[in-house]
């Protein structure tokens, strides 16, 4: 994971605060608008804020495709490759992890949760969400869900208390926040829905 210092997201979400898109290019307009459509459906099919959060953790799952661009350019030229992006996420159908991440940043935000992104190592390189709900964080990982070896998508990563054998924070504990524990799992999918599994090894 090559951490950038500009996310589209980022971009979209202080002009949506502002109500000033000038500074947007044409692609983080279209991608704005095609988030504020996504969210607006999400609302309307969905019986509460938990469920708006899941349909569009599950729309992401359908619509893009892991895709990890050439890292091999030169720093410059990260702002242009999509995949790291909402952009690429949203308008392409095609991101990385940081594109998962910064997709479900954008959109988390524009339905009214707080939702951050984090970077660190999970076997390798990576990058995910965290959700606040109840004063608490829980992680999203809407790559490791979007398992593309699996005939659907998983919801493993959905809301779900800190795991410190998956995940390593870039930065250590000093930039961590205040992060569920596995104590506090009542917002995750298989908890929330009453479903259980005994075991799942991840590929």
């Amino acid at each position: 994971v090559q951490v950038t210092s500009y996310y589209p997201g980022d971009k979209i979400l202080n002009a949506h605060r502002t109500g000033d898109i000038s500074a947007l290019s044409e692609a983080e307009k279209q991608t704005y608008q095609l988030a504020l459509e996504l969210v607006e459906q999400a609302r309307t099919v969905s019986a509460t804020q938990l469920d708006v959060e899941l349909w569009l953790h599950d729309w992401l799952c359908e619509h893009v495709i892991y895709e990890n661009p050439d890292m091999e350019v030169p720093a410059e030229q990260f702002i242009a490759l999509r995949q790291l992006t909402c952009v690429g996420a949203l308008l392409d159908g095609k991101a990385n992890c940081q594109g998962y991440t910064d997709a479900f940043y954008l959109l988390g935000n524009l339905a009214g949760f707080e939702v951050r992104r984090l970077f660190g190592v999970a076997e390798e390189g990576h990058c995910w969400n965290i959700v606040k709900l109840d004063g608490l964080w829980y992680i999203v990982d809407v790559t490791f869900d979007d398992n593309e070896a699996m005939a659907a998508w998983q919801y493993l990563y959905f809301n779900t208390p800190w795991d410190p054998d998956t995940y390593e924070i870039y930065g250590g504990p000093e930039v961590q926040p205040d992060l569920a524990t596995k104590d506090s799992d009542e917002y995750s999918y298989y908890h929330a829905k009453e479903l259980y599994y005994s075991d799942y090894q991840k590929e």
